[in-house]
């Protein structure tokens, strides 16, 4: 068997021959472009080999090293813009600031809205400017109530009588300027308390109706209107302007009913029973 190195042709068909495997494996794999260092690395280093006698273990050596030594191929650096980090703005926290909500206005006292006193047998309806009735005083209610109403229906307090009218009189009375008197009985707390209209105006400015009448207006051409006549005497001075429910049977001239009674020259007064005479005072 040969130990020793190859010599001579057979040594330079042998490198020739290692030379060309080497490039078809580079061909058949692909790699970076080596450096020309790493071409002359190699190049010493296959001469050292032949210089040295080490033959096909130097060729390996060689082979090795410059497989070992190709450097990667540096990646093209792409030259993108560097964008610089930016803190995202926050915007500033805002509190709510607590507030007292706005008061409610005021109720409004529905008797304050009162521009019509409708007179009628059993009570005086007060009505408001669009027709409507915000309230009924009846003349069987609590005299106070009834008292306290109208004053804050005309926005005024009323008159009283003078000590020495209450010490001849049966009645306590109310009196209002254009023509309004309230009393109620001092004795007997189960009589109503009657009213009396004068004029047509009370206070500031609230009209009075009855069943049709204007309290002041001429009294005998009403009734003519209504087919009733006034005479003159004391029972004739009076007509009904309007009745309430029959409490008995009828004289033949009037109801035996409350009544809403018109009375010469042009006063109105309430509640009355013109066939009892029940109601009246004074």
């Amino acid at each position: 068997m040969r130990t020793e190195p190859p010599t001579g042709d057979e040594l330079t068909r042998m490198l020739v021959q290692m030379k060309r495997n080497v490039l078809e494996q580079a061909a058949a794999e692909p790699k970076p472009k080596r450096s020309k260092l790493t071409d002359r690395i190699v190049g010493g280093t296959l001469a050292v080999a032949l210089l040295l006698g080490l033959g096909t273990a130097g060729a390996a050596i060689a082979g090795a090293i410059g497989r070992d030594d190709e450097p990667t191929e540096a990646v093209a650096a792409t030259s993108e813009p560097v964008v610089a980090a930016t803190t995202p703005e926050v915007p500033p926290r805002t509190f709510p600031i607590e507030t007292e909500p706005p008061p409610p206005p005021p109720a409004v006292d529905p008797l304050t809205t009162v521009s019509t006193i409708a007179v009628r047998p059993e009570g005086l309806d007060l009505v408001d400017a669009s027709g409507a009735v915000v309230a009924k005083l009846s003349y069987f209610d609590d005299p106070a109530t009834f008292v306290g109403a109208l004053t804050t229906v005309f926005a005024a307090q009323p008159t009283l009588q003078s000590d020495e009218e209450l010490a001849t009189s049966d009645s306590y009375s109310y009196f209002w300027p254009g023509g309004l008197l309230v009393a109620h009985d001092r004795v007997d707390e189960g009589r109503p308390i009657f009213v009396k209209f004068t004029g047509g105006s009370i206070g500031d400015g609230v009209t009075v109706t009855a069943g049709g009448y204007t309290p002041g207006d001429d009294l005998a051409a009403y009734a003519a209107s209504v087919g009733l006549t006034i005479d003159g005497s004391d029972d004739g001075s009076r007509i009904p302007l309007e009745y309430g429910p029959e409490q008995g049977p009828s004289d033949g001239r009037y109801l035996d009913a409350w009544a809403v009674v018109g009375q010469s020259p042009g006063w109105v007064f309430a509640p009355y029973n013109l066939v009892t005479g029940a109601g009246q005072r004074g």
